[in-house]
């Protein structure tokens, strides 16, 4: 019996250190697969987060297109042989419908254009430089409107005031509608990009 005892001890502690030896793997085994876990739910809640200032983006210029071509659109016949009196009322009218809407999706359009930027250049920088370009359209629509297009449509409103009808009215006209015309285009060359970002963004996913 003693010899039995003495036999057996040696493999038990083999025993014993290969049963810890196992769960000291599979201890490492957890802990790596708990690091895997918080990596990929950290990469998806960043994703996430590009997915939704890409979208909120995409939205509000948008907005802001349909805002800026739906008048024009409707007027495209009209606006360039009106009378003075019509042309004045239609200006009065535009600024006044929709400045309260612009006061809201000016700063919201170039917030949410400005973190989709940063979003997408901390984690998908093959979108970056299409959210960049995008957002320097964005901005040069909105220079357009603050520097061109807003010092025009103060003077018009000064017109009904003065019961004058100035001598360059129709040049005026022609050059309020140009700089309309290019307001509109990189208003919708935004839009045209974002929504390319947007699709190659889904594409990525899908790939992977």
């Amino acid at each position: 019996m003693r010899f039995a005892r003495v036999v057996l001890q040696p493999e038990t502690c083999i025993l014993s250190e290969a049963s810890g030896s196992i769960g000291s793997d599979r201890t490492a085994d957890s802990g790596a697969n708990d690091h895997i876990a918080i990596a990929d739910s950290r990469s998806i809640l960043n994703n996430n987060s590009v997915d939704i200032w890409e979208l909120l983006s995409i939205a509000l210029v948008a907005a802001m297109v349909g805002l800026f071509s739906g008048p024009r659109a409707a007027l495209t016949k009209s606006i360039r042989s009106c009378t003075f009196e019509v042309f004045v009322e239609i200006v009065d009218r535009m600024n006044w419908s929709l400045a309260p809407a612009l006061t809201v999706l000016l700063p919201a359009a170039f917030l949410s254009l400005s973190l989709a930027v940063l979003m997408s250049y901390r984690e998908l920088p093959k979108l970056f430089f299409l959210n960049v370009i995008a957002f320097l359209l964005f901005l040069g629509a909105l220079l357009v409107a603050i520097v061109f297009e807003l010092p025009i449509v103060e003077e018009i409103a000064t017109w009904p005031a003065t019961l004058i009808i100035p001598d360059d009215w129709q040049r005026i006209r022609q050059m309020w509608l140009r700089i309309h015309i290019v307001r509109i285009t990189l208003g919708l060359s935004s839009l045209l990009l974002l929504i390319t970002a947007g699709s190659v963004q889904v594409f990525t996913i899908l790939k992977n």
